[in-house]
């Protein structure tokens, strides 16, 4: 599962990085919430390279485009993706311990609040 939710990480990073193009293009004021984005995916990713998570079972995600044709339909993908790793994460939180609860738990919360922001963005 660990390998799956990096690879996962890893094309949400890769997205919001194409985000952050788009964004230069058509609206300027959103490239630094892609990169924040972007950083915060990619900080995911190392953490659960680095921690030793006891975590276990399969998972599927569900395809990413890796180009997206659009802002906004870059936008609409990322917020199903990130929708689906905050369940994931608070609910591997939630049958763990210690610091690797609270490490899970900030990622689902994190990922939440990504889904917040791309939905305003969206919604504008």
């Amino acid at each position: 599962m660990r390998e799956e939710l990096v690879e996962f990480e890893r094309k949400l990073y890769n997205i919001y990085k194409l985000g952050e193009l788009y964004a230069r293009n058509e609206n300027p004021k959103l490239v630094d919430i892609f990169q924040l984005l972007a950083e915060e995916s990619l900080r995911h990713e190392k953490t659960l390279r680095t921690v030793n998570f006891k975590i276990s079972g399969n998972i599927t995600f569900p395809t990413i485009k890796d180009s997206p044709e659009s802002l906004d339909e870059l936008i609409r993908e990322a917020i199903v993706a990130e929708e689906i790793l905050a369940k994931v994460y608070l609910e591997l939180a939630a049958g763990l311990d210690g610091s690797e609860r609270d490490i899970l738990r900030m990622m689902g919360e994190e990922a939440l609040k990504h889904v917040y922001r791309l939905k305003l963005i969206y919604s504008r």
